[in-house]
């Protein structure tokens, strides 16, 4: 079990950062209040945390797995499989609702593309002119030159 405090010092982010991590449902589990309203975060807590806060630093869930396999192998401590196959079911866990997150993100951004793709067939076929891609529907027309001006004259004058 390893304190918030303790955290903030491994970890090197604030106790505030922490806590608000702390609140997400994938981490609840692993939170527990100690003696005089001090709060601890056990073991797999602690690695979901690290996982977290280094991938932000650019380091991998792999390189996490296996520095802390390393530890374990020169400590002399074996995880046991059931401890392994929590931590495992946490990180899937994790990375699950990321996965969920970026797809939402994607169907959002995916129903403006067709939102859009649909306004601009609907004004092909209505022949609407409205402002997309910064053409201006209140544009005068093209000046006419001087000689259509200058035949247009004379031919109006003629049907006089």
């Amino acid at each position: 079990m390893t304190s918030v405090k303790e955290l903030e010092n491994q970890l090197k982010v604030s106790k505030v950062s922490i806590y608000t991590m702390l609140k997400k449902p994938v981490y609840k589990p692993h939170v527990y209040k100690g003696a005089k309203d001090v709060t601890y975060v056990d073991d797999i807590g602690v690695e979901l945390l690290k996982a977290h806060y280094f991938k932000e630093q650019g380091e991998t869930l792999k390189d996490i797995a296996d520095e802390t396999i390393d530890q374990n192998k020169a400590s002399g401590n074996e995880a046991s499989k059931d401890m392994d196959d929590l931590k495992n079911t946490d990180i899937i866990s994790l990375l699950q609702e990321q996965l969920d997150k970026k797809d939402e993100q994607i169907n959002s951004l995916l129903s403006i593309v067709l939102n859009q793709q649909k306004l601009q067939a609907t004004q092909l076929l209505t022949g609407s002119k409205t402002i997309v891609n910064g053409d201006n529907p209140m544009e005068k027309p093209p000046k006419e030159g001087f000689f259509r001006k200058l035949f247009s004259k004379i031919h109006s004058s003629d049907s006089l």
